[in-house]
């Protein structure tokens, strides 16, 4: 993984920190399902939150990666608070599943995930003290800021 070359550093994968599976609709924009599929209703539905139980077809529901993500994060906590309480995980992973995880430290629904920006490859670090989050740095993409003058 690019992030941690030359670093060292053990890396752990674990399938229950990826996205949601977007069925049908995987590999278009949100412009693309709803002039592709016509699923309006059923996509701004989705889109809004209103329901966490709507299952995109052949596809996943947000509960459901909510769920998943939330029960490995728990599983990452308790195997390295027995090791060391001061150490430093990074979680390299896709908007949604940081979403659900912002959504979890702000104690806010998953209908509030879509408000939330997430850059591609932004940096966000979150602080947890005994299971309780704090947001220090939130979708931060500084680290582009040379690349892009490059173009």
């Amino acid at each position: 993984m690019i992030v941690f070359r030359y670093r060292g550093i053990d890396i752990i994968t674990s399938s229950n920190l990826r996205e949601i599976n977007f069925g049908i609709w995987e590999g278009y924009t949100f412009e693309e399902v709803k002039s592709k599929y016509g699923y309006g209703d059923e996509f701004n539905l989705w889109l809004e939150n209103i329901n966490e139980e709507i299952n995109i077809l052949h596809g996943g529901r947000l509960v459901d990666l909510k769920n998943r993500v939330m029960t490995e994060l728990d599983k990452i906590f308790k195997k390295h608070q027995k090791v060391n309480k001061e150490e430093a995980i990074a979680i390299v992973c896709h908007d949604g599943t940081i979403r659900v995880i912002l959504c979890n430290v702000l104690n806010l629904e998953l209908k509030c995930m879509w408000k939330i920006e997430q850059y591609p490859t932004a940096l966000n670090i979150i602080d947890y003290y005994d299971y309780e989050g704090f947001i220090s740095l939130l979708n931060d993409n500084s680290h582009l800021e040379d690349w892009w003058k490059s173009f």
